[in-house]
């Protein structure tokens, strides 16, 4: 079997940010890892994690660029083994949320015990499918909404573009991640874009601005990135979100952490909109607590 290849740490420390960040800005989207010799990474993994990336790693740099919260996005590195993310939140209560991946069958005392511990939402990924598939979902939507849950997705955008309606039926809210996956070549109009301001529309969508370079390699500014993000923003304010996507699994060259918080100023120029992603969106979705 060909273990799959480490990627590349995150840089050590990045730089503060040019522009301000308000108390109690949340990061949507982070990965944690443990020591591979206590929870041993699934042998199907699309990539070996940089050793080292665990909640100290993560909140050393939070604290560098102004970030008081974050969610942490079960990492399939893992397959549905949540014991990584699990430890962080039960360490961090206060300070993390967390988003599953989980199997179909799962039992209700379960995830009874996964929102004790601070989860509140599943990821379903359609670019490297897992256990959770989308003929799931209509059985498992309605167990997900009764906890006050909603469903995180990672899709291309010609997928997005196709199973938008079967998103829009389910009874609970959709988080799309990382823009869609929009690449530049794709232009303004492609049907992806459509399905993200399509869920938008229909009031339960949201968007995360989240991983620029995902679609637009290079940086620091991201341009194209920041004018669809802007899109988004203008569409519907309330349900945008921000997030880094620390460590950048797979990402060349390795971005800086403080270069996206002033890509997202960038994108969303007003400070009042801008708090309303970092802060009062996530404390809605995700249920933090009052500082």
């Amino acid at each position: 079997m060909t273990v799959p290849a480490s990627v590349l740490p995150p840089l050590d420390m990045p730089r503060r940010p040019a522009h301000a960040v308000p108390p109690g800005a949340t990061d949507c989207h982070v990965h944690v890892f443990a020591p591979s010799d206590r929870i041993p990474f699934s042998p199907d993994r699309a990539y070996t994690p940089a050793p080292g990336i665990d909640p100290a790693r993560l909140i050393r740099m939070h604290e560098t660029i102004g970030i008081s919260r974050a969610v942490l996005v079960a990492s399939n590195v893992y397959a549905e083994d949540l014991r990584a993310t699990e430890d962080a939140l039960a360490a961090h209560p206060d300070r993390f949320r967390g988003v599953a991946l989980i199997r179909p069958d799962i039992a209700d005392s379960e995830l009874d015990r996964l929102h004790r511990l601070g989860f509140r939402a599943v990821r379903i990924n359609l670019v490297l499918p897992g256990a959770l598939r989308l003929e799931d979902l209509p059985v498992l939507a309605p167990r997900l909404s009764d906890r006050g849950w909603h469903l995180e997705v990672q899709a291309k955008p010609e997928t997005l573009a196709e199973v938008v309606g079967q998103f829009l039926a389910l009874p609970l809210d959709i988080a799309i991640d990382h823009l869609a996956l929009i690449r530049p070549e794709h232009g303004e109009n492609h049907p992806g874009i459509a399905a993200v301001l399509r869920l938008l529309d229909g009031g339960r969508g949201w968007a995360k601005l989240s991983g620029p370079y995902v679609g637009e390699p290079g940086g620091p500014r991201f341009p194209r990135a920041a004018a669809l993000a802007r899109r988004f923003a203008a569409a519907a304010p309330e349900r945008c979100l921000w997030g880094s996507n620390f460590p950048h699994p797979q990402a060349v060259p390795m971005p800086d952490d403080g270069d996206l918080i002033d890509w997202l100023a960038e994108a969303v120029p007003g400070a009042a909109a801008r708090k309303r992603i970092l802060v009062d969106n996530p404390a809605r979705l995700f249920g933090f607590r009052s500082s």
